[in-house]
């Protein structure tokens, strides 16, 4: 009993030691690191993280988004059991997952060809095709999208100059949506060139030449080689295209306003529809949670896919 009591006591003894040893060492240098990250925080918690919560606590009420937030009543998760239930919703997901399946590939394999022309330094081509990129990355999606009205109208655009009857494409729902998606491509084509021509930039040459040295062509050493090794650069634009897609607003409501009959209200504008015109902010906030899941649900999924291997050289 005596030598138990004893044990105890020096085992009490022994604790502060033990918390002394796992604490952890924090150096001068992860100090200065976390100062220097201090003022990102400052914005980024109160203009990212606050709205997002108060988004989330929105969506568990009723509020029109016009009266006081104060008289908002709690109604559970009835904003969610109507969304499940409600046929405009699942539409312009299907619509949006549509535009998405429109814009991911295109955006993809242009970006790729345009990297693999600029990475080839041909003189004048190279040069034209970083001007025909680089201007729309310096444009916002209302000023894209007005410029994409104006080349697809029957009056004064592409189809004015192609045909004696030109056919309005924003006045079919097909047509629509696929001049939609094709402004998109050309307003995301830029960075995603730009991110594709930096994973060719640092493939190493001397794996070409040992390729051409093998006998592999042109084509081959693309396949072989090229396509490879751009295997976490093509998952990085993958996701990035696959989110904007998601997040697509300004090409739309510029454009179609979501119409002809719909055939364009992407999840993003039937979410600004609820929220600043029928006035249902609560019911507006809760699709956002569902949009914010989907895409945190693709960005957790590019993470687990870059993860999964990394490219060595050696």
């Amino acid at each position: 009993m005596k030598q138990a009591q004893m044990s105890q006591s020096a085992g009490l003894f022994r604790l502060p030691r033990l918390l002394r040893t796992v604490r952890p060492k924090i150096s001068a240098k992860d100090v200065v690191h976390g100062l220097m990250v201090l003022p990102a925080l400052v914005f980024y918690i109160p203009l990212f993280v606050v709205p997002i919560l108060l988004g989330l606590a929105v969506s568990f009420g009723d509020w029109s988004g016009v009266a006081g937030a104060l008289d908002m009543e709690w109604i559970g998760a009835e904003n969610y059991v109507e969304l499940a239930g409600d046929r405009k919703f699942w539409s312009s997901l299907g619509i949006t997952l549509r535009y998405a399946a429109m814009v991911v590939p295109s955006q993809l394999l242009i970006g790729l060809l345009l990297a693999a022309t600029i990475n080839s330094g041909k003189g004048m081509l190279s040069a034209g095709v970083k001007v025909a990129i680089l201007t729309p990355i310096a444009m916002s999606a209302v000023a894209i999208g007005i410029l994409a009205t104006f080349l697809f109208s029957p009056q004064i655009g592409i189809p004015a100059l192609i045909s004696n009857e030109p056919v309005d494409l924003f006045a079919e729902p097909n047509g629509a949506l696929l001049g939609v998606s094709i402004a998109h491509v050309w307003g995301g084509i830029g960075f995603t060139t730009f991110i594709f021509l930096a994973g060719l930039q640092a493939i190493p040459e001397e794996l070409y030449e040992a390729a051409k040295i093998d006998g592999a062509g042109l084509m081959a050493r693309f396949r072989r080689v090229t396509i490879p090794l751009l295997r976490e650069t093509t998952i990085v634009n993958l996701i990035l295209i696959f989110i904007g897609a998601f997040r697509s607003f300004g090409l739309i409501y510029t454009m179609t306003r979501g119409g002809p009959y719909r055939a364009t209200e992407v999840l993003s504008f039937f979410m600004y529809k609820q929220a600043f015109v029928s006035f249902r902010m609560s019911y507006g906030s809760a699709i956002a949670v569902i949009l914010f899941l989907i895409i945190a649900t693709i960005t957790l999924f590019k993470i687990r896919l870059t993860r999964a291997g990394t490219t060595r050289y050696y």
